[in-house]
């Protein structure tokens, strides 16, 4: 007998589920209640995914970007810490790192040049 429409569409979830980062799948499993996550769990375990484990990439160096060129709400989230996973917050620092770099400070010039001040001293 072939799955369910209900049976078929969780199925389909959980196919996308399963191709989530680690902490953005850790956050909706802990929106789940006991009974729905235990059954996304078992199915997700058919993709060999681990539930428990958040991804152990090591911490990105927060890039550098000109916030004041993003919209005040998108800067937002990527100083939040609630609602925003942290791979969701490095991928969109990373992307504005990108798009919005921070100015790079200019290297000091020196006024003398081949030994004599660039500006004329009054005698």
């Amino acid at each position: 007998m072939p799955p369910s429409a209900p049976e078929r569409d969780l199925r389909r979830i959980v196919a996308e589920l399963a191709g989530l980062h680690g902490d953005d799948l850790a956050a909706i499993l802990a929106e789940l209640g006991a009974d729905e996550r235990r059954t996304v769990e078992t199915l997700l375990h058919e993709y060999k995914v681990g539930t428990s484990a958040v991804d152990a990439a090591p911490p990105v160096q927060d890039p550098m970007f000109d916030a004041t060129r993003l919209s005040p709400w998108l800067a937002a989230r990527m100083r939040d810490t609630h609602g925003v996973t942290p791979h969701a917050r490095r991928t969109l620092q990373a992307c504005a790192a990108r798009i919005c770099p921070a100015p790079q400070p200019s290297a000091p010039t020196s006024r003398i040049r081949g030994g004599r001040s660039s500006s004329r001293a009054t005698r």
